[in-house]
């Protein structure tokens, strides 16, 4: 469950710098 979680942060997060958004 941990590594789907960190899967996902990580998918979402590439989607954001995509969009040009800064995630802290």
């Amino acid at each position: 469950m941990v590594t789907k979680t960190i899967a996902i942060y990580v998918f979402l997060d590439d989607i954001f710098k995509s969009m040009g958004h800064k995630e802290p």
